[in-house]
């Protein structure tokens, strides 16, 4: 499990983002593709075994603009909105995290850098990243 307050409220912000634009998703052959590429690596990996192809087109589709922009940013920090004060602790498990590095690659991959960057800030209680 991972503690950090500014990943924990970009991968809040990834959940709720991604189901909140879910209906507006970009469709088509190269959404699909990418969905595809998603839940293949996904189940590589060996995490998020609900997710299904339909499911990452509708959240994702071609660009997961909303996961890409929180990493989009030149400076330390994603580029996070709201939780100014980073107050609020949460736990995330490995595997989401693995799962966001997944989305990233596949849709982003010039974000992951910066990704790793705030991986690598992390404090990880009871595992490894």
């Amino acid at each position: 499990m991972i503690r950090a307050p500014k990943l924990a409220l970009a991968l809040s912000l990834l959940v709720l983002a991604g189901i909140a634009s879910g209906c507006g998703a970009d469709r088509g052959p190269l959404a699909e593709q990418r969905a595809e590429e998603l839940v293949a690596a996904a189940e590589a990996a060996g995490v998020a075994a609900n997710v299904t192809v339909e499911n990452a087109e509708a959240l994702y589709g071609t660009s997961a603009t909303e996961v890409c922009d929180v990493f989009a940013g030149s400076g330390d920090e994603p580029n996070l909105p709201g939780n100014p004060a980073g107050r609020h602790w949460q736990v995330f498990t490995t595997e989401t995290v693995e799962y966001t590095r997944l989305v990233i690659k596949t849709y982003c991959p010039d974000r992951l850098e910066k990704f790793e960057d705030v991986v690598d800030e992390l404090e990880i209680a009871g595992g490894s990243r």
